[in-house]
């Protein structure tokens, strides 16, 4: 097979390109967050077929043709191809942050920054530790970039595998396309075996990272080899199913199931597991059946000269559309309609003109007969530059926003947790239960207060409204996990949010031992549960405190703000168009909100019980249901845009104070009538008699973490 067969075919399959304009619209939609879009990610796994069905295409023409593959020219092609682009979006977006965020917003969300220059930010993304705390309004600007990372170092490898599969195969003569595909076919089963196992241990990794997603580039190796490569009996069923309504009907049947699976397939589920399988097999059928025919073909397969025009600009829209979005939502407009919308056609139009002024000359104009010892030469001195140069802007932000912070940056405002609140908190690293004393260490009487980061907001109450003297104030908290006996998908380890289950079990466990005064369970209300799982997972734990004989306090989670607090008072006007019906400068009113209807909920559970009541703050945070970055007495509300700030509680201390004193919990006695259970064999037998908040004898130590 001649290259030149091979170039004419990459040239003028129109469809492709109308396949790629499905698969970049799927992920703008998922990123949009439009309805049914949710599933829309899985175009990156179109992609990945695409790419290494056009990539695997060209690599075997040249081998095919002269018995060789030119390295170093393939590599120089592909950077001509791909950095342009790449080096105009990334610096633009860097540019536009530092002139519309705050220092702190641009550290948070450009982080990834050096690594996408070096097409390394999958791996920055799977093993860096986020700052769950940080909670700025805006995601990485450069998320979108993994992708890309992905496919560049797949064929740093995938060129010399190629080399290696021709020599197994090269005395096969007319055989050769078969054996070939069979090479590929073991290369796809064992790639996914790996994905599927890598997926079990870290769903991140499998994720992000290139081992895990080579099976899919594999995938469009084997339909290149299927459909186009030699003259064997894969080449003339190829050739056969062209006559036949077959090769339409693949197409038909690989949309229809790429389709399916945006639909159907949920950023909830382990991805990529075996539901991978569905969209990378649609891809297949649409490249196999697909025609050499041009323009009119496409349009009758996939929806004309506007996909195929999409599809031409995919690579700059895909790198356009998710910064844009981010700047957008650092407004707080990106959950409207006519924002949204607009953002999308900048993003088109960003990506009309990359297309036209940068992708082009690069590609096939002025620049693109460029030597492959000089593209390598400015290449490497491009990157170094901008390497140097986001890095020297970096440092510069930091320093300015060290300084904003030894000024009181409210996203620093925490409650005190101990000399070492990580240790404390372990988030998804360990399921390791390690209470934080945070005062009276030395008292008779406990108080626990268990939650997770939204919980935890609250430990500057304990001390207040229970005092050091008397009673010691012990805090359990893991972020990202609702003290709810209901598993969680977490996007933050890309599964099951497994850790969280075993530390709450663990956690309940431990407060039986301790036989505290008082629990009290704090929780986001922002979790994907129905009323079912709320109530029956809060049920669940307080039927085991009850049955332990200890009273507790459910606090419902307070509302969150659609914008970013501090970032808001720095400047206001930023968030003017997202704010409605706002009688001072970032307010906004909250009509109907999650935290009523999940207080309502926990309400009706608590009802079940005499040893439980709730205490419900949410009128106390956003008075007449109107929720402020500051409140009318100049207090800073929140440090981001859901935790509260440690100087707004303890400014609520008094009708705290006051409201539990109405429900019978102030620290001169728990007015909750209710049996104190025999202790276990070992304990002194006379704790029966004993105070209800008094340990046994031989109560576990609790001390600060070391």
């Amino acid at each position: 097979m001649s290259i030149d067969r091979v170039a004419n075919s990459m040239t003028h399959r129109r469809d492709i390109q109308c396949l790629r304009a499905v698969a970049v619209l799927l992920v703008i939609l998922a990123h949009a967050r439009l309805p049914f879009g949710a599933g829309g990610f899985i175009g990156v796994d179109v992609f990945f077929v695409i790419s290494g069905y056009l990539i695997t295409g060209l690599l075997l023409g040249e081998l095919a043709t002269t018995g060789r593959l030119d390295y170093p020219r393939f590599v120089a092609r592909r950077l001509r191809r791909l950095l342009p682009a790449m080096l105009v979006v990334l610096g633009t977006t860097f540019a536009a942050a530092l002139a519309m965020l705050t220092p702190r917003e641009v550290l948070d969300t450009s982080g990834s920054l050096p690594w996408a220059l070096t097409w390394t930010s999958n791996i920055y993304f799977t093993f860096s530790d986020f700052d769950y705390f940080g909670g700025v309004a805006v995601d990485d600007l450069y998320l979108h970039t993994w992708s890309l990372g992905v496919e560049e170092q797949f064929y740093l490898v995938w060129p010399l595998l190629l080399v290696l599969a021709m020599l197994a195969v090269r005395s096969g003569g007319a055989e050769r396309g078969p054996r070939l595909g069979l090479v590929f076919v073991a290369i796809v089963v064992a790639g996914f075996a790996f994905c599927l196992a890598v997926a079990e241990r870290s769903p991140l990794a499998s994720f992000y990272l290139m081992p895990s997603r080579a099976w899919q580039f594999a995938a469009g190796a084997l339909v290149f080899v299927l459909r186009d490569f030699g003259h064997g009996a894969f080449g003339d069923l190829r050739r056969r199913l062209a006559v036949t309504a077959v090769s339409a009907g693949c197409t038909l049947i690989g949309l229809a199931l790429i389709l399916a699976s945006a639909l159907l397939i949920s950023p909830h589920m382990r991805y990529p597991g075996l539901s991978s399988i569905w969209p990378t097999l649609g891809a297949m059928l649409v490249l196999f059946g697909g025609s050499d025919a041009g323009r009119a073909d496409a349009a009758k397969t996939l929806g004309g000269l506007v996909l195929a025009w999409i599809g031409d600009r995919s690579y700059s829209l895909y790198l356009w559309h998710w910064p844009v979005f981010s700047l957008v939502a650092a407004f707080g407009l990106m959950d409207r309609w006519p924002f949204v919308l607009s953002s999308i056609a900048l993003s088109m139009g960003l990506a009309a003109l990359t297309y036209r002024w940068v992708e082009l000359p690069f590609w096939k104009g002025r620049y693109s007969r460029a030597g492959r010892g000089r593209t390598l030469a400015a290449t490497l001195s491009v990157l170094a530059a901008a390497f140097l140069a986001a890095s020297g802007a970096r440092h510069l932000t930091a320093v300015n926003d060290a300084m904003s912070a030894s000024a009181g940056n409210p996203r620093f405002d925490r409650p005190y947790l101990g000399p070492d609140s990580a240790a404390c908190d372990t988030w998804y690293r360990s399921a390791a239960v390690r209470p934080c004393v945070i005062a009276g260490a030395d008292a008779d009487r406990t108080v626990v207060l268990i939650g997770d980061s939204i919980g935890a907001q609250w430990a500057s109450l304990l001390p207040e409204l229970y005092p050091p003297r008397e009673w010691r104030s012990v805090v359990l908290t893991k972020s990202g996990c609702p003290i709810v006996d209901r598993d969680i998908y977490y996007s933050a380890v890309g599964d099951t949010y497994t850790v969280c289950r075993e530390w709450r079990e663990a956690a309940v466990d431990r407060i039986v031992e301790l036989r505290p005064g008082l629990v009290l369970i704090g929780s986001s209300a922002q979790y994907d549960f129905d009323r079912t799982d709320w109530e029956a997972g809060t049920r669940s734990l307080l039927e085991q405190l009850d049955s332990a004989g200890i009273p507790a306090v459910l606090i419902p989670g307070t509302p969150t703000l659609t914008f970013d607090g501090p970032t808001c008072l720095q400047h206001p006007s930023r968030f003017s168009l997202g704010l409605t019906d706002s009688r001072r400068q970032c307010e906004e009113r909250l009509e109907s909100t999650l935290s009523k209807q999940v207080a309502a909920y926990l309400r009706r559970v608590a009802d079940e019980f005499d040893s439980v009541a709730v205490l419900d703050l949410s009128d106390l945070v956003c008075p007449d249901d109107r929720c402020a970055a500051v409140s009318e007495s100049g207090v800073i509300v929140y440090r981001d845009d859901e935790h509260l700030t440690n100087t707004f509680v303890l400014s609520i201390v008094p009708q705290v104070r006051e409201r539990v004193a109405r429900i019978g919990l102030s620290a001169d006695g728990i007015a909750v009538v209710r049996s104190v259970p025999p202790h276990d064999a070992g304990h002194d037998t006379t704790g029966a008699a004993k105070d209800a908040g008094s340990y046994p004898d031989t109560m576990p130590q609790v001390t600060r973490p070391e």
